[in-house]
């Protein structure tokens, strides 16, 4: 019996095992019965559409396969596994841009091969993550926010944070971000102004300690649901990201989108390619495509995103899309600490 649940115990972790493999290496192995005028995309769902991917296609006879991950640990976990062999163009967010560019696993630009470079907007240049933006290329950007159903609390005249983490003024229940990440580097933005505090221990402590103090209001913790949870009442506040209010505003138009008076968080995802990569031609005439206004376009009316160039006609209204001087006041949810370190305050707020 023992050496039959031995055996049974080695099955299942073998059988993980080459799940894992398979995850890792499915692009690659995929790559070898596909055309070669073919790229691979590894990329977040609902960022580019299968409709303009298939309009590419058929204009240029370039296949595109689409792959998508969920987060961008995974992400990394497949770039690092494999050093991104079998993908040809990745999504990669600023924070994740960093780390790939430190692990020397991105190609750099061809900025020649780019024509639209030169309209991509100030705000998104030069940004921490790729100073001289010679790995990666602003795609799609975001703002986190305050959604509020108004059905439920007064639209506050002065907004802030504070609504989010202190007892008193909060309005009783609230949806907070599931991301460790970006709770934990909120939290320290609130309580420091400052999110390189958090690299002080004690300040971690302090960040810790109002997380748990905050779980007493947090009705969900969710990135998914949120926009849906003010219009069903479920909650009279929630920390969402702008896209998804506007999105859900063309139904529940009385819901509201506040940005809090000390500033947010802005989300930028990035294309990039993989240094492995052999065909750059291909993915410069994808990226080409992608950048043109009327696309450009379309995706932000389809997805809700700001556009990344200057040469659109469609401005999502305010607060949506902040204006560049508004952009001054936002911070980037970087690398202030370690991977490691931020699991282990997540893990002690969730387990308290």
């Amino acid at each position: 019996m023992r050496l039959a649940h031995g055996l049974h115990k080695l099955f299942i972790i073998a059988f993980w095992a080459a799940l894992f493999i398979l995850f890792l290496f499915i692009p690659s192995f995929l790559q070898k019965f596909q055309s070669q005028k073919s790229i691979t995309v590894f990329t977040w769902p609902l960022i580019i559409d299968p409709k303009i991917v298939s309009e590419f296609e058929k204009e240029t006879g370039i296949k595109v396969y689409l792959n998508y991950f969920e987060t961008n640990q995974e992400l990394l976990a497949k770039m690092k596994g494999t050093g991104g062999k079998g993908l040809d163009l990745i999504v990669p967010s600023g924070h994740a841009v960093e780390l790939l560019i430190k692990d020397d696993l991105l190609k750099k630009i061809d900025k020649t091969k780019l024509p639209f470079l030169k309209d991509i907007i100030p705000q998104l240049q030069g940004l921490y993550c790729d100073p001289n933006n010679d790995y990666s290329i602003p795609y799609i950007w975001a703002i986190y926010g305050l959604g509020i159903n108004p059905e439920l609390m007064e639209i506050p005249k002065d907004p802030s944070w504070a609504l989010v983490f202190e007892k008193g003024k909060t309005p009783g229940t609230i949806s907070m971000t599931n991301d460790g990440r970006e709770a934990i580097l909120m939290a320290a933005f609130y309580l420091f102004g400052d999110i390189n505090t958090l690299k002080e221990p004690s300040a971690a402590k302090k960040v810790k300690d109002l997380l748990l103090t905050q779980k007493e209001w947090v009705q969900v913790y969710t990135d998914l649901r949120a926009e849906e949870l003010l219009a069903s009442k479920s909650v009279p506040l929630a920390v969402v990201v702008s896209p998804d209010l506007w999105k859900i505003k063309t139904e529940y138009k009385h819901l509201e989108f506040v940005i809090p008076k000390e500033g947010t968080f802005a989300l930028i995802d990035m294309f990039a390619i993989p240094k492995v990569s052999k065909k750059d031609d291909l993915v410069y005439t994808f990226l080409n495509y992608l950048y043109q206004p009327k696309v450009i376009e379309y995706h932000m009316q389809e997805f809700g995103f700001c556009s990344p160039i200057s040469t659109v006609s469609l401005q999502l209204p305010a607060p949506f899309c902040p204006t560049q001087e508004e952009f001054k006041r936002f911070e980037f949810f970087k690398n202030v600490v370690s991977e490691d370190q931020l699991n282990k305050i997540w893990i002690a707020v969730m387990a308290g």
